[in-house]
């Protein structure tokens, strides 16, 4: 599971930064920290 997430996230990622948006990349990175804080207590 762990491992689709990272795949997700780089994907995400390389999407973001192609277009370079600030506000969305900062909101994705928060939305990701705490979706991984989560993953790891599991």
């Amino acid at each position: 599971m762990f491992n689709i997430l990272n795949i997700f996230r780089n994907s995400l990622l390389d999407i973001l930064n192609k277009y370079d948006i600030q506000l969305i990349k900062v909101f994705c990175l928060g939305t990701f920290q705490k979706l991984f804080i989560v993953t790891e207590k599991d």
